[in-house]
């Protein structure tokens, strides 16, 4: 999640430079242990700030609404033992399993053009190998078709199909 103003006061093009930081964050991160640990530190701290009646409240009310999923029983946080268990090696794992482009959704909103944005997107994370392959079809609009209406507010607005690498 990154947001960046696409050109500076100075003229200085960013969309590049701002895609690239995001393709290193999600596609190439180094696992360094100090950095590992430093996150479980921030995740174990906010797990504490949540530990709230509140935050309890709100737990069950989401096992009540999402009975049939699995957020129902398993909370976005995560739980304590296996925070404090993971190891680098465990990390990796877990984003070779779960970080490739076809399980990732990129949105680019601005004053831009879509060619533009279009060749950003193919200079940042065209070397990005698919874990799949893409079935070549364009998934229909969200929300029905009168989603696609460039005036809507909910639109999806390119139906081109997806590049073979995303």
């Amino acid at each position: 999640h990154i947001h960046s103003p696409v050109i500076q006061e100075n003229g200085t093009d960013l969309l590049i430079p701002a895609l690239e930081i995001l393709q290193d964050i999600a596609f190439s991160p180094r696992f360094l242990p100090e950095r590992i640990e430093q996150e479980r530190k921030a995740v174990l701290n906010e797990m504490q700030q949540v530990n709230t009646l509140e935050y309890r409240i709100e737990t069950w009310t989401l096992s009540g609404l999402h009975w049939e999923n699995r957020l129902g029983r398993r909370f976005p946080i995560g739980l304590e033992e296996q925070i404090l268990a993971w190891d680098v090696e465990d990390c990796k794992a877990f984003h070779r399993q779960w970080y490739y482009p076809g399980n990732a959704t990129l949105y680019l909103v601005g004053d831009i053009s879509e060619d533009l944005m279009l060749q950003a997107v193919e200079h940042t994370f065209a070397s990005i190998p698919a874990k799949e392959l893409p079935s070549g079809s364009v998934m229909p609009p969200a929300w029905g078709p009168e989603s696609a209406d460039p005036t809507s507010l909910f639109r999806r607005k390119l139906s081109t199909p997806r590049p073979k690498h995303l």
